[in-house]
């Protein structure tokens, strides 16, 4: 973890060390959710502002590639995979009590998640092997479900990012490489911004100040292709990444926005 000044912490790891899991925020917790160790895991940590970890309750169901999403009151996690496509939702409040919503209307594997308004959104995954849906669903801060309409090109191996009164959704694959972007405002209305100027799955979405930003990616080879799209939706691409790469991880903080790791190959 690294401060607004960049000094670097250590908190205690995680209470069982796993990939594939998912992340989100809640009141003063950053809670981590699920993912594979072996086996998957129903395991979950949450961080507080002073780094301390405590273990809520564990998810009431084990599953890796599931997504993480907020809105006001709840840090939810949905989706993921077991075996088979999962449609499970689990929800921890502020005070870290876990809730468990009306599952969502589809299973889905590495769904992307976002948030706008009062709401939680999930959208798009796999749903089976090599099928993937369009459905978007959304949880209020009551943990009302609601399904709005679904996005424009069903896709899986998307990526979520919110920005002024938007949710954005872009890129992933569905058959081909997508470069289709969805954004949903506070009313959960649907509109379609820019494409992505380059087509690939695998990118990660931040967001930072105005600015929603999808980064890296893959599509035939490993991308460093920024996009970026501001409050009115209008889309810039930034100087690119350092290096190309799939899957990178992405966080917020301060008034900048940083993307590490994620598969890369370099034949220098």
């Amino acid at each position: 973890m690294y401060s607004d000044t960049f000094e670097r912490y250590i908190p205690t790891s995680l209470s069982a060390s796993r990939f594939a899991l998912a992340g989100a925020s809640v009141g003063e917790y950053a809670v981590f959710a699920g993912g594979y160790t072996g086996s998957n895991s129903s395991v979950v940590d949450a961080y507080d502002t002073s780094l301390s970890r405590s273990t809520p309750q564990t998810l009431s169901f084990a599953r890796e590639s599931l997504s993480g999403a907020s809105n006001a009151n709840f840090a939810i996690f949905a989706g993921g995979y077991t075996n088979t496509w999962q449609s499970v939702v689990d929800a921890y409040s502020s005070s870290l009590v876990r809730y468990t919503p009306t599952s969502l209307p589809v299973t889905t594997s590495l769904p992307a998640g976002a948030s706008v308004g009062n709401y939680a959104l999930i959208a798009g995954g796999e749903k089976v092997s090599n099928v993937c849906t369009a459905a978007v669903t959304a949880y209020n801060t009551s943990l009302e479900r609601s399904t709005p309409t679904e996005l424009s090109v069903a896709r899986g191996w998307l990526a979520g990012a919110s920005v002024g009164e938007y949710a954005v959704f872009a890129g992933g694959y569905t058959g081909s490489y997508s470069s289709v972007v969805d954004a949903y405002d506070t009313e959960l209305t649907r509109t379609k911004p820019k494409a992505l100027s380059t087509a690939r799955l695998g990118l990660a979405g931040a967001s930072v100040g105005d600015y929603a930003l999808f980064a890296g990616g893959y599509t035939g080879s490993y991308s460093s292709v920024v996009d970026a799209y501001d409050t009115d939706l209008t889309r810039t691409t930034p100087t690119a990444l350092s290096v190309n790469r799939f899957y990178p991880a992405r966080a917020a903080i301060g008034s900048s926005a940083l993307f590490a790791g994620g598969e890369s190959f370099n034949p220098l």
